[in-house]
């Protein structure tokens, strides 16, 4: 009898516990969220610079060469973020990657818009049917890519950085050309943006 009361008594204490964290951690998220304020970041391409766009006919290849801005808007008045070394961006056409590259490592203040600068080149395999669309995109100017980015990220709050995680873009572009040293303009887009650890 003295050990089943021992035991009910134990378990008492245990939920009690369990009760009083779970109460601690709804205090703190609720003192988060009042206190913090904290909004997603957005992220928006701005325009590209097409340095050399060069499709062999021959063995069927392409290769690419371009700078894509990348507009990434902190709206925050107390996190920080930081953007780790593991990114990748893609620039695709129909399926196919034309280019890819990364994004730069940095910390981004409170309150901050930033242009990122993303260098981006590639070879690839491209087809007479993606060769053929492709020119009749040209000449309608309306060529649709997707352009895909990875950022790992971490929320800096003072000097506490927390877990890092994934950010992940997706970008459906309709753009006028990709003639080479003509700056092409964005006809329209659209994004999804998921997060992910």
């Amino acid at each position: 009898m003295r050990s089943r009361n021992c035991c009910l008594r134990c378990i008492c204490c245990c939920y009690c516990f369990l009760f009083i964290l779970m109460l601690i951690l709804a205090g703190l998220t609720y003192y988060f969220y009042r206190e913090y304020k904290p909004e997603i970041p957005s992220y928006q391409v701005k325009s590209m610079d097409v340095k050399s766009f060069n499709v062999d006919q021959k063995d069927l290849t392409i290769n690419v060469d371009m700078i894509v801005y990348v507009e990434a808007n902190n709206p925050n008045s107390h996190i920080r973020f930081n953007y780790g070394h593991d990114s990748a961006v893609a620039v695709w056409y129909k399926n196919t990657s034309l280019c890819a590259g990364k994004l730069p490592s940095f910390e981004q203040g409170t309150k901050n818009i930033t242009i990122m600068n993303i260098e981006m080149t590639g070879e690839n395999e491209f087809g007479q049917d993606l060769q053929d669309a492709l020119k009749t995109n040209q000449e309608t100017g309306q060529i649709p890519l997707l352009v895909t980015v990875k950022a790992p990220v971490s929320v800096v709050l003072g000097s506490l950085q927390m877990r890092e995680f994934n950010v992940y873009v997706e970008c459906h572009l309709v753009i006028d050309s990709l003639e080479p040293g003509k700056k092409p303009r964005v006809v329209s887009s659209s994004y999804d943006i998921h997060a992910s650890y």
